[in-house]
């Protein structure tokens, strides 16, 4: 994963398990999370596939397979480029894209700020 995907996913995604651990609607499995609040569409989701580590091929068809259960919410979140990078695998376990949500990122790393003393 590009490191910029993953410092604005890993934001994201640590959003939604505090809505999920708050709300009591967070599932843990061994490699995604989910949140699936019964009243609510969002947040809805299944993310962090592979929760850190490299996803494991058939994933994607056991969840496909939970999803037409409906033991899961029907959105999984990927990254872009992990999204290009299963796109087959997804193809197969019938995922399709829904939509594409862009999240903004500044590297402020390199910008010069100009101290201002706090004034009282």
């Amino acid at each position: 994963m590009i490191q910029d995907e993953t410092i604005v996913i890993n934001n994201l995604f640590g959003f939604w398990t505090f809505a999920g651990n708050h709300s009591k609607t967070i599932l843990s499995a061994s490699d995604f999370k989910a949140v699936f609040p019964k009243d609510s569409d969002w947040p809805k989701r299944i993310f962090d596939l592979g929760n850190g580590a490299v996803p494991k091929i058939g994933l994607f068809k056991r969840i496909s397979a939970q999803i037409g259960q409906g033991d899961l919410p029907d959105m999984l979140t990927l990254t872009e480029s992990m999204s290009s990078h299963y796109n087959q695998y997804l193809s197969e376990a019938g995922f399709t894209p829904k939509m594409k949500q862009l999240g903004m990122i500044i590297d402020l790393s390199k910008v010069g700020f100009i101290p201002v003393l706090a004034a009282y």
